[in-house]
């Protein structure tokens, strides 16, 4: 009986610690500043703002430790923004995993309608993103993914970024 005990204390052990091996791994390779690229929107995909925003900065996405935890800040259209981000999990075999983010801050300065609305948009998806992962080309994707209740023409909602050059 005892060594049943044993082994099943060495074999938790080992698996605990892979767990936490795993998730520092993707922690680090999240960790820098990204580059929106656009909005998969269900079925279509936003480039941008879309065509009746005019004159929108580039929007990013830094992800960086602070202490234990990982915090995110950024350029939204207009605003400046900050919050919470935790990767709660992650598959290397898929490349996703699942995100808790918030709460997010951001200044309060005011833009044109098109850009506030794009602006409103952007900081919506991040805070209610629950899914995080890796495209084959190594883009960032975070929103809601489809999952396998999905309506077959929901591919989900989620942003795409690309990893900055500098980092």
């Amino acid at each position: 009986m005892t060594k049943i005990i044993s082994l099943l204390s060495i074999f938790l052990f080992t698996y605990l610690s892979s767990c936490e091996e795993n998730k520092l791994e993707n922690q680090e390779s999240i960790e820098g500043t990204w580059i929106f690229k656009e909005f998969f929107l269900g079925d279509a995909i936003m480039l941008g703002c879309g065509w009746e925003a005019k004159d929108v900065r580039s929007m990013t996405l830094k992800i960086e430790k602070d202490g234990d935890q990982l915090k995110i800040s950024g350029s939204a259209p207009v605003n400046n923004y900050f919050g919470n981000f935790d990767l709660l999990s992650f598959d290397k075999t898929t490349s996703q995993g699942k995100v808790k983010v918030g709460p997010i801050g951001s200044t309060k300065m005011a833009g044109p309608e098109p850009v506030m609305q794009c602006e409103t948009m952007f900081l919506q998806m991040l805070q209610e993103a629950g899914d995080i992962g890796f495209s084959d080309s190594g883009e960032l994707q975070i929103g809601r993914f489809r999952t396998a209740e999905s309506n077959p023409r929901d591919g989900g909602t989620y942003m795409v970024f690309e990893k900055a050059k500098l980092d």
